[in-house]
């Protein structure tokens, strides 16, 4: 993931390349966007009073900015740890050897459209248009805000709004839907090789779940979506007269459509794990066959006693052995990713929209019927 116009620039102005570099470059891009409308709104008398909606309680200006900006960015720093170790261990492990090159050859591929200026280019460019077409997600035109004036003029912080801080937040949130696609094709490049699939491996994914763990790191991405979506949503019941049933649906499908696009990927190795467990299946069970048929003819049909005794015999560990391989093979999975780390993904997409229950049951009468559970009366 290191690599492209942003990190250039991070580089350009003198920040440590790593991590904590492209950190401190997010941190500067959410200040970069928020700060000067901080102090154009104050300059306005427009922080608490002045419009419907003045700067301070627009949670979503400060939710995208502020929250999500940043979260872009720490997903970008997970990912990128989680897939270096990914691919060294499917170049090392999975690949055979005189297929290394055209691995070599995709992962150059990818990088090429990583780092192509076009690409970056061509989003500035697509964030621009949107909101020039006005696809944005604000409060219903009736309800004033900070952004204009009561005669419905914009104000300089709905300039910097509309020119720099929106803009730049559309273009890192596109941003990573372009590298998501780029990783979507390296991965359709490597199901392409002839993986060595491990069908008894413990990670229940062939060899292959380190791929899970790549994806797991991925949940800042649906705190960030859902972040923006509560906190539009809390706009909309507190100024715009929503009610909390109509956006209960909404944020049910962004839970499930965020989680997903960031699965959908994984899908691609399926057909590979489909036959690698299959050819497992009836490999172990043929193996299996002919070791059980040989356990019984020496220990239960033999006209003669064994001479050694059954009791701490390595063909009973071996029978065990046999059958824990195969029950291995039969949980094995056609995505590479366990059941826990699709539940931490959605977990993380829940947790931002929990507080909209406080719009149905007050934060007091909460903490009491909370702690009427802990402590029944």
């Amino acid at each position: 993931m290191q690599g492209g116009p942003l990190h250039q620039l991070s580089w350009a102005i003198g920040l440590p390349r790593g991590p904590s570099g492209f950190l401190c470059l997010g941190v500067a891009m959410a200040l970069l966007t928020w700060l000067p409308l901080f102090v154009l709104a104050a300059s306005a008398h427009t922080l608490t009073s002045g419009s419907s909606v003045p700067f301070l309680p627009s949670l979503g200006t400060h939710v995208r900015l502020l929250v999500a900006i940043p979260l872009l960015f720490i997903a970008e720093v997970r990912f990128d740890h989680r897939v270096r170790n990914a691919v060294r261990a499917l170049g090392s492990q999975l690949v055979p050897t005189e297929q290394l090159p055209r691995l070599g050859t995709a992962l150059a591929q990818a990088a090429t459209w990583r780092d192509a200026w076009i690409v970056e280019a061509a989003l500035v460019a697509f964030a621009i248009f949107l909101i020039w077409e006005g696809v944005r997600g604000d409060l219903p035109g009736q309800i004033t805000t900070w952004r204009s004036t009561p005669g419905g003029q914009t104000t300089l912080a709905g300039w910097w709004y509309g020119l720099v801080s929106l803009p730049l937040f559309q273009f890192l949130a596109w941003r990573w839907s372009a590298r998501l696609l780029i990783w979507w094709q390296l991965l359709w490049r490597i199901q392409r090789l002839d993986l060595q699939l491990l069908p008894t491996h413990p990670d229940l994914a062939g060899g292959l779940g380190p791929f899970g763990g790549a994806h797991e790191s991925l949940a800042p991405l649906n705190v960030a979506a859902t972040s923006i979506m509560a906190a539009t949503f809390a706009e909309e019941i507190m100024h715009g007269h929503t009610g909390i049933r109509e956006v209960v649906l909404p944020l049910a499908v962004v839970v499930i459509a965020n989680t997903f696009v960031l699965l959908a990927p994984l899908l691609t190795f399926a057909p590979k794990l489909y036959e690698a467990k299959h050819r497992g299946l009836a490999e172990y069970g043929a193996l299996a066959s002919g070791y059980t048929r040989a356990f019984e003819r020496k220990w239960l049909r033999s006209e003669v006693a064994p001479v050694e005794p059954l009791l701490g015999s390595a063909d009973v560990q071996s029978l065990a052995d046999l059958a824990n391989g195969f029950d291995v093979i039969r949980r094995m999975r056609f995505v590479p990713i366990a059941r826990h780390q699709v539940l931490f993904l959605v977990s993380a997409a829940v947790a931002p929209a929990a507080p909209l229950i406080l719009f149905v049951i007050p934060l007091d009468e909460l903490v009491i019927r909370g702690l009427e559970t802990i402590f029944p009366l």
